[in-house]
């Protein structure tokens, strides 16, 4: 079932006569795929299909070449026997896949068979390194410069410079400092507090 400690599923089975691309990211966004497929096959005038890296663990899957990283749902399910699915942050999935041994021999074979390999990303981090071999073109932004980007307290920092409205703010470097400034300004800001960490998306991390 397993190829290698950090992978929990894998069922290859490419085509010779389509050049494939590399999907790695949550399988939420895995619906864009098709459409990622369809623009190359026009833009470079040949078949294109692409190979789904995700770390989301389910009883099946929705269609062939799929790679399923996930160190601690493969434990837990050779431990008791069923599958358990345990999210995996953008940065450790990154992570795990830039040193796996079964994703750099599929990465080493496709460069070998078509010279080049687009690398689609749901986000991009420092943690990814395929960027850097020879060949690899990363659809995205650099990991570093998303990293310093999607961070909304550098966001916010670098908006208050400009001519921008930007909402009032404090950035607050841990929990003393937090309340601190939560008990200074409770009495000032009639619409309540929102409290968010850098990285957060919707209800996640915030409150």
């Amino acid at each position: 079932m397993f190829c290698e400690e950090n992978i929990f599923y894998c069922h290859l089975d490419t085509d010779p006569d389509k050049e494939y691309f590399l999907y790695i990211g949550e399988l939420k966004a895995d619906c864009l795929n098709p459409f990622l497929k369809e623009a190359l096959s026009r833009i470079y005038g040949k078949k294109f299909d692409f190979i789904t890296i995700i770390p989301d663990v389910l009883s099946c899957y929705p269609h062939p070449n799929m790679i399923v990283v996930n160190p601690r749902s493969r434990q837990l399910v050779t431990q008791k026997g069923q599958k358990i699915c345990c999210r995996l942050s953008c940065e450790k999935l990154s992570s795990k896949v830039s040193a796996s041994d079964t994703v750099l021999d599929l990465v080493r074979d496709l460069l070998q068979k078509q010279k080049r390999l687009f690398v689609h990303v749901y986000e991009s981090t420092p943690e990814l390194s395929l960027g850097a071999i020879p060949g690899i073109t990363l659809l995205g932004p650099e990991g570093e410069i998303a990293h310093r980007w999607n961070n909304k307290a550098y966001q916010l920092e670098a908006l208050r410079k400009t001519d921008l409205p930007v909402i009032d703010f404090r950035v607050c470097s841990d929990h003393d400092e937090l309340l601190q400034a939560a008990y200074e300004l409770w009495s000032r800001w009639d619409h309540g507090l929102f409290v968010s960490q850098p990285y957060s998306a919707a209800g996640m991390n915030s409150f």
